[in-house]
């Protein structure tokens, strides 16, 4: 897998939250599926649990550049 695209649409994350797997811990919760394609899709959501929105895009930004 050479190359990662983003989810962006709503209708994507409903997606990958209905037919993919989930794995979880305490702090992080991940849905997998499979594309069928040699990219990566990768979405990054942040719960209102985490904090206000600045703290939320910190995070996310985080979160991605670990990626």
């Amino acid at each position: 897998m050479l190359f990662t695209q983003s989810l962006k649409k709503n209708f994507q994350f409903r997606y990958v939250y209905h037919k993919g797997r989930s794995f979880a811990n305490r702090r992080l919760v991940m849905y997998i599926i499979k594309n069928g394609t040699a990219e990566n899709r990768l979405g990054i959501s942040v719960s209102k649990k985490v904090g206000n929105s600045a703290f939320n895009d910190s995070a996310r930004n985080n979160k991605a550049a670990s990626f």
